[in-house]
């Protein structure tokens, strides 16, 4: 599960008012998944100190985001918001789609904490999935201070095998050379007729010109 977070510090406050910019990578193998669905649900606030405060429509979820969770803190948090999203019937507050490259960008997103999930991708015969994760806006960077510009790349699981493509052979035969000639739209018979006509003409000039000699 991906976890991208900012950490209570003193020294650099958070700025709760300013915004920031979210892009999303979805990555494959290397290669980048498009038209994938992605959902973006604003669960927590962040104040100053950085700290998280669960918004009302998700205080009765039962997820514990305050102080520092381990990683199974985290993903217990998640799983009770997935849960509460689902039974509350909740909308996300933003939904992109990835585009060629595999890649979503939203801007301006209000600070604070954001659940990532996305929606099943069929391509060809096999089908992308994202593991939830939770996103947080602004990132401590770490040499001090806060990173308002943050990108996410959710791990993506593939299901399905790989089909060939069908080759379709025509039951017809491809046409011969002579079907390939340019068609005049002359008739045909008129030549034999002027041929023999011309034969015939030939041996009545012979037979004139044989009488006519001494």
């Amino acid at each position: 599960m991906l976890l991208l977070l900012c950490l209570p510090v003193t020294a650099h406050p958070v700025d709760p008012a300013q915004t920031g910019t979210l892009t999303i990578e979805c990555h494959y193998g290397g290669s980048p998944v498009s038209g994938m669905t992605l959902s973006l649900y604003r669960v927590a606030s962040v104040s100053p100190a950085g700290e998280y405060t669960l918004l009302p429509a998700y205080a009765g979820s039962g997820a514990v985001i305050t102080g520092r969770p381990d990683a199974a803190g985290w993903r217990e948090a998640v799983g009770h918001l997935i849960r509460w999203i689902g039974e509350q019937g909740l909308s996300p507050e933003v939904t992109v789609i990835t585009a060629a490259g595999g890649r979503a960008v939203h801007e301006p997103l209000a600070a604070g904490l954001y659940l990532l999930t996305a929606a099943p991708c069929q391509k060809g015969s096999y089908t992308y999935t994202a593991t939830p994760a939770l996103v947080g806006l602004p990132l401590e960077q770490p040499g001090g201070g806060w990173q308002y510009t943050v990108t996410a790349a959710p791990k993506l699981e593939r299901t399905g095998t790989y089909v060939p493509p069908v080759i379709i052979i025509p039951d017809n035969p491809a046409p011969t050379p002579a079907d390939k000639l340019p068609q005049t739209g002359l008739l045909q018979w008129p030549i034999a007729l002027l041929a023999a006509l011309g034969l015939v003409l030939l041996a009545v000039g012979g037979a004139l010109r044989r009488r006519r000699e001494p």
